[in-house]
C-alpha cells in the first residue's frame, strides 16, 4: 500500500469493513482474523463474475435470511443426515457434536457471531462430526456419486474419509491420485444447504453452492467448526477445500434428504431435489 509491503493481519486489525475481491477464497482465514477482531466484519467474492449481478447477487436477502434461518434450525439439533442420490447411491452423514452456519447475506454491526459472508450468499453449512473422540468413531459412511464430464465418479466413504474412489476412467484415476497427494484431503468437510433461488449453476463454486440443493466438499474443516485445519496437512500447498454441487436438474440429483434427530424421529427435508419446508 503507498508502495509499502504490509502485514495484511496488521492492516485487517484496524479495519472494520472489508470486501475481498480475490482470485481465491480468503473465507477461512477472515473468519478466523474476525475471532481476534470483533469489530471486523465482510464480504468476500472469490472468482465474482458480472453475470451474478443478473442471478444471485440480485436475490431478495431477506428472504435468503429467512430460508437459511429454516434450514438451519432443522439441521441444528439433528444428529445424522440420510441422503439417497437419483443414482441411487446412499451416504449418511453423521452430524453429532456440530452447529450450523448460516451464510445469509447478513453481515450487521449487531449480528452475533461470525460477521464475515460470502457473496453471492444463501447457504447453511455443517461439518460433519469426524472422530476426533477417542473410541468414538464417525458414522459418515457409504458412496456418494459425482459427475466430472461424462464419467460417473464414486466416493467409498468410511468413519468421514474417503478411503477409494471407483470408476474405470481418467477422471476416477485422475481424483484417486489427487487424494493420495494427502490423506487430509480425504476428511469429508462439509455438507451445505443452498437456498438463494436466483443461483444458477454457472461453473463458479461461488454461485453454484448457492442454488436450491445440497452439496458436500472434501478436505479442510475446521473454519466450518470442524477439525481438520491447515496443519492435518503435510505441506501448505496441499490444503483444499473442494465442492461438488447436486441441484434440479443437473447430472445428477438429490432424490431425498432425511434428517434424524436424537429422540429417534425424523423429517424429509428435500424430495426429488425440491425442499419439503419451504
Amino acid at each position: 500500500m503507498g508502495g509499502e509491503r504490509l502485514l495484511l493481519q496488521e492492516v485487517l486489525a484496524e479495519t472494520s469493513i472489508v470486501v475481498a475481491f480475490a482470485e481465491f477464497s480468503p473465507t477461512a482465514p477472515l473468519i478466523e482474523t474476525s475471532e481476534r477482531v470483533p469489530t471486523l466484519r465482510g464480504a468476500t467474492l472469490p472468482g465474482v463474475t458480472r453475470g451474478m449481478q443478473r442471478t444471485a447477487l440480485t436475490a431478495d436477502y431477506s428472504e435468503v435470511a429467512r430460508k437459511c434461518r429454516i434450514l438451519a434450525e432443522k439441521v441444528g439439533p439433528a444428529v445424522g443426515a440420510r441422503v439417497e442420490f437419483s443414482t441411487g447411491h446412499r451416504l449418511y452423514f453423521d452430524l453429532r457434536d456440530r452447529v450450523p452456519d448460516a451464510d445469509d447475506g447478513q453481515a450487521h454491526p449487531d449480528r452475533e457471531g461470525i460477521r464475515i459472508i460470502n457473496l453471492p450468499s444463501g447457504e447453511i453449512c455443517i461439518a460433519p462430526y469426524e472422530g476426533e473422540v477417542e473410541d468414538r468413531p464417525s458414522r459418515t459412511e457409504r458412496n456418494i456419486p459425482a459427475m466430472y464430464d461424462d464419467e460417473l465418479v464414486v466416493f467409498k466413504v468410511r468413519e468421514n474419509l474417503i478411503v477409494d474412489v471407483m470408476g474405470e476412467g481418467p477422471e476416477a484415476a485422475r481424483m484417486r491420485d489427487y487424494l493420495a497427494v494427502d490423506d487430509a484431503r480425504r476428511n469429508i468437510a462439509e455438507l451445505g444447504l443452498g437456498c438463494n433461488d436466483k443461483a444458477v449453476i454457472c461453473g463458479n463454486v461461488l454461485e453454484d453452492e448457492k442454488v436450491l440443493g445440497m452439496h458436500w466438499a472434501y478436505g479442510r474443516s475446521e473454519h466450518l467448526g470442524g477439525t481438520v485445519g491447515v496443519d492435518s496437512f503435510s505441506d501448505p500447498s496441499h490444503v483444499v477445500h473442494d465442492d461438488i454441487v447436486y441441484a434440479k436438474g443437473g447430472p445428477i440429483e438429490i432424490s431425498s434428504l432425511v434428517l434424524e434427530y436424537e429422540d429417534s424421529t425424523t423429517e424429509e427435508i428435500i424430495r426429488d431435489s425440491t425442499y419439503t419446508v419451504f
